[in-house]
């Protein structure tokens, strides 16, 4: 069964670190203060020991502590992109008026989220804000990922749906490097991300979406193919039933029956769905992090809001 999960967000992921008064801080709070290496993988053949060719695993080294932890095995080509470098990315694109927010380190060392809050501001009745979030795994899982995140506080406990992504990835090569580059011109791309949506918001609340309109978004949004099996069906209609929740939520009161109000739904819903059950916080930040299913079905979503006018 699928539900509405509003206590999972990236706002609340990993731990606070708004209180780190410098760099060497915001690593150690969460414990990202370790440094990653490559070994060689052996294994044996006739009684020999032989160098892996194409894999090599990845080990966490604390230093000062003089310890080491192994981490994965990964290809041979992989080349890690350190902590402390994630963490100057989203430093250098934060900015000097940018805070540090959240991180995150997995039990393994093998994925880790930087989270700077940079911007907030109130869009109609919402308080909306932006945050720029390096993720990076160490373990082959995933590409080193940077992302512009503009995100609407849904509730009084801190909850925030994403209202709009800008993201880039990098993969862990020789090139992993460049990665700081190639943020700069996605922060440039970011930067009217808030007026963007401000100028949404103004024209989508004068957009009145009666039920009959917001039952064709839904079902435009979540299809039922003419082939649907049974449990297709049953899917398909946990779906749009989430989406008909979600418009009707209590912190859309101010702007009930509007296009503004069913872009907030939808927003809602592709950050909070969740599989009951089987919730796994670091699988639900990576989803919300590195897929673009959620952002198409935003900007499909403006489009019918948009076409109601």
């Amino acid at each position: 069964m699928q539900t509405l999960n509003r206590n999972i967000t990236l706002s609340k992921f990993g731990v606070d670190i708004s209180k780190a008064e410098n760099f060497n801080e915001a690593l150690q709070i969460p414990k990202a203060n370790y440094t990653v290496v490559t070994s060689p993988v052996y294994y044996k053949k006739a009684g020999e020991v032989l160098k892996t060719p194409d894999a090599q695993c990845t080990v966490a080294l604390w230093k000062d502590e003089k310890r080491s932890e192994f981490i994965a095995t990964v290809g041979s080509k992989y080349t890690p992109l350190q902590n402390p470098e994630a963490l100057r990315i989203c430093e250098v694109l934060a900015g000097k008026d940018g805070k540090y927010h959240r991180a995150y380190v997995s039990p393994s060392g093998g994925f880790v989220n930087f989270r700077m809050k940079i911007a907030e501001e109130r869009i109609i009745d919402d308080i909306v804000m932006g945050f720029v979030d390096v993720s990076n795994s160490h373990d082959g899982t995933s590409a080193a990922r940077v992302s512009v995140n503009f995100e609407k506080l849904v509730c009084k406990n801190g909850m925030t749906a994403i209202l709009e992504q800008f993201k880039i990835m990098g993969r862990h090569t020789k090139s992993i490097q460049n990665l700081g580059a190639k943020a700069e011109q996605l922060m440039r791309a970011s930067n009217v991300g808030l007026k963007y949506l401000k100028e949404v918001a103004e024209d989508t609340v004068k957009i009145h979406i009666s039920e009959q309109r917001w039952a064709g978004i839904v079902n435009n949004l979540v299809p039922l193919p003419d082939d649907a099996s049974t449990r297709m069906k049953h899917l398909v209609d946990e779906r749009r039933s989430l989406l008909y929740e979600a418009f009707n939520a209590a912190d859309l009161a101010n702007f009930r029956n509007t296009g503004w109000a069913a872009l907030n739904a939808v927003t809602d819903f592709v950050t909070h769905l969740n599989s009951e059950g089987r919730f796994n916080e670091e699988r639900h930040a990576r989803r919300l992090l590195h897929d673009t299913n959620g952002d198409q079905m935003v900007k499909q979503a403006v489009q019918l809001v948009m076409a109601a006018n």
